[in-house]
């Protein structure tokens, strides 16, 4: 949204103007209203292959996202629509682990230390465990 609001709104004289159209998308953005915003930068009379193809973009990814974008919906739900807690997790859950000194992993590597760690973290070990034991016996 950003991004497009810079190419529609590329002047300085009209800040004030690109900061009211963010707003205004990112209220509808929190009541649930992503298609008031594809309707209304489809129906935007853009000139110019920069724009066009901004605007083109722009109701790309929200057509093909909007089931994504139900951000009333899920904090009704109590859920939380921001990336902080996933970039976060991210930080602890896997590179605090798997970017130590001197480390390199294969990608299927890489990923079964990641699925151990979340195990972990989850306090689940006790699931790693009863699969050992389980193949111990099974090869037994």
């Amino acid at each position: 949204m950003h991004d497009f609001s810079k190419v529609i709104y590329p002047q300085k004289a009209q800040t004030i103007e690109k900061e009211e159209w963010i707003n205004k998308q990112i209220g509808r953005l929190l009541n649930d209203e992503v298609q008031q915003i594809i309707e209304e930068v489809e129906q935007m009379d853009l000139k110019g292959k920069k724009k066009l193809e901004a605007q083109q973009k722009i109701v790309t990814y929200y057509n093909n996202n909007k089931h994504r974008m139900l951000y009333k919906t899920y904090r009704d739900r109590g859920l939380l629509i921001g990336s902080g807690p996933i970039e976060s997790a991210h930080r602890f859950v896997l590179q605090k682990r798997m970017k130590q000194s001197g480390q390199k992993w294969t990608k299927d590597g890489g990923q079964s230390v990641a699925n151990l760690r979340v195990v972990y973290l989850n306090n689940q070990w006790d699931r790693v465990i009863n699969l050992i034991n389980k193949a111990q016996k099974n090869a037994a």
